[in-house]
Protein backbone atom coordinates (compact mmCIF):
# COMPACT_ATOMS: atom_id res chain seq x y z
CA UNK A 1 0.00 0.00 0.00
CA UNK A 2 2.75 2.53 1.01
CA UNK A 3 4.58 1.61 -2.49
CA UNK A 4 1.33 2.39 -4.39
CA UNK A 5 1.13 5.81 -2.38
CA UNK A 6 4.37 6.72 -2.92
CA UNK A 7 4.15 5.61 -6.89
CA UNK A 8 0.84 8.16 -7.01
CA UNK A 9 2.80 10.85 -5.26
CA UNK A 10 5.42 10.49 -8.05
CA UNK A 11 3.52 10.63 -10.33
CA UNK A 12 1.17 13.59 -9.52
CA UNK A 13 4.47 15.43 -8.83
CA UNK A 14 6.52 14.81 -12.29
CA UNK A 15 3.10 15.50 -13.66
CA UNK A 16 2.96 18.87 -12.20
CA UNK A 17 6.47 20.33 -12.89
CA UNK A 18 5.67 18.97 -16.29
CA UNK A 19 2.87 21.49 -16.74
CA UNK A 20 4.62 23.80 -14.50
CA UNK A 21 7.91 23.87 -16.30
CA UNK A 22 7.24 22.46 -20.08
CA UNK A 23 4.22 24.13 -21.07
CA UNK A 24 5.80 27.62 -20.76
CA UNK A 25 8.38 26.46 -22.87
CA UNK A 26 6.41 24.64 -25.28
CA UNK A 27 4.40 27.88 -25.66
CA UNK A 28 7.53 30.18 -25.98
CA UNK A 29 8.92 27.63 -28.57
CA UNK A 30 5.93 27.63 -30.35
CA UNK A 31 4.86 31.57 -30.43
CA UNK A 32 7.37 32.72 -32.72
CA UNK A 33 7.33 29.37 -35.49
CA UNK A 34 3.47 30.45 -35.71
CA UNK A 35 4.31 34.08 -35.85
CA UNK A 36 6.43 33.36 -38.79
CA UNK A 37 3.96 30.92 -40.69
CA UNK A 38 0.92 32.95 -40.09
CA UNK A 39 2.22 36.38 -38.94
CA UNK A 40 -0.19 36.12 -36.39
CA UNK A 41 0.90 37.27 -32.74
CA UNK A 42 0.87 35.24 -29.71
CA UNK A 43 -0.88 36.14 -26.21
CA UNK A 44 1.39 34.59 -23.98
CA UNK A 45 1.12 35.10 -20.26
CA UNK A 46 3.25 38.08 -18.77
CA UNK A 47 1.98 38.63 -15.61
CA UNK A 48 4.12 35.44 -13.77
CA UNK A 49 7.68 36.80 -12.39
CA UNK A 50 9.22 33.05 -11.89
CA UNK A 51 11.98 32.34 -15.16
CA UNK A 52 9.49 30.84 -17.34
CA UNK A 53 6.92 33.82 -17.15
CA UNK A 54 9.76 36.25 -17.76
CA UNK A 55 10.73 34.22 -20.76
CA UNK A 56 7.72 34.25 -22.12
CA UNK A 57 6.74 37.76 -21.38
CA UNK A 58 10.29 38.70 -23.42
CA UNK A 59 9.28 36.46 -26.01
CA UNK A 60 5.78 38.14 -26.21
CA UNK A 61 7.20 42.12 -26.10
CA UNK A 62 9.96 40.61 -28.56
CA UNK A 63 7.29 39.62 -31.29
CA UNK A 64 4.95 42.51 -30.79
CA UNK A 65 8.25 45.15 -31.39
CA UNK A 66 9.14 43.05 -34.63
CA UNK A 67 5.37 43.34 -35.69
CA UNK A 68 5.79 47.07 -35.41
CA UNK A 69 8.71 47.10 -37.40
CA UNK A 70 7.63 45.28 -39.78
CA UNK A 71 4.38 47.54 -39.96
CA UNK A 72 6.78 50.62 -40.27
CA UNK A 73 8.77 49.05 -42.81
CA UNK A 74 5.74 48.24 -44.94
CA UNK A 75 4.72 51.94 -44.95
CA UNK A 76 7.79 53.30 -45.54
CA UNK A 77 8.54 50.96 -48.56
CA UNK A 78 4.59 51.75 -49.71
CA UNK A 79 5.23 55.94 -48.71
CA UNK A 80 8.80 55.67 -50.94
CA UNK A 81 7.44 53.44 -54.34
CA UNK A 82 4.60 55.90 -54.20
CA UNK A 83 6.97 58.90 -54.61
CA UNK A 84 9.32 56.94 -57.07
CA UNK A 85 5.97 56.10 -59.22
CA UNK A 86 4.96 60.01 -58.82
CA UNK A 87 8.71 61.36 -59.88
CA UNK A 88 9.17 58.64 -62.50
CA UNK A 89 5.77 59.63 -63.81
CA UNK A 90 6.26 63.31 -63.82
CA UNK A 91 9.84 62.95 -65.42
CA UNK A 92 8.71 60.51 -68.15
CA UNK A 93 5.79 62.61 -69.03
CA UNK A 94 8.24 65.71 -69.45
CA UNK A 95 10.39 63.62 -72.17
CA UNK A 96 9.33 64.57 -75.83
CA UNK A 97 7.69 62.02 -77.56
CA UNK A 98 6.45 60.36 -74.08
CA UNK A 99 2.31 59.25 -74.92
CA UNK A 100 2.30 56.20 -72.78
CA UNK A 101 3.61 55.39 -69.03
CA UNK A 102 6.78 54.11 -68.17
CA UNK A 103 7.00 50.36 -67.91
CA UNK A 104 8.76 49.36 -65.01
CA UNK A 105 11.66 48.06 -66.38
CA UNK A 106 12.01 51.56 -67.97
CA UNK A 107 11.85 53.05 -64.20
CA UNK A 108 14.34 50.60 -63.01
CA UNK A 109 16.51 52.00 -65.86
CA UNK A 110 15.67 55.75 -64.92
CA UNK A 111 16.41 54.85 -61.12
CA UNK A 112 19.77 53.73 -61.64
CA UNK A 113 20.81 56.56 -64.15
CA UNK A 114 19.88 59.22 -61.83
CA UNK A 115 21.97 57.07 -59.12
CA UNK A 116 25.02 56.86 -61.48
CA UNK A 117 24.40 61.22 -62.31
CA UNK A 118 24.23 62.09 -58.76
CA UNK A 119 27.33 60.25 -57.57
CA UNK A 120 29.75 61.56 -59.98
CA UNK A 121 31.55 65.14 -58.56
CA UNK A 122 31.93 67.73 -61.25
Amino acid sequence: MLIACLLTASALTLYFLNQLLCLPLHKAKAAPERYLTHQELPNLPNQFEDKAGILLKQVQQTLEQQNQLLDKKKDAIRLLSHNVQCFLNSSASSLPGSHRKPTWKNCMIMVALSKKFRSKTY
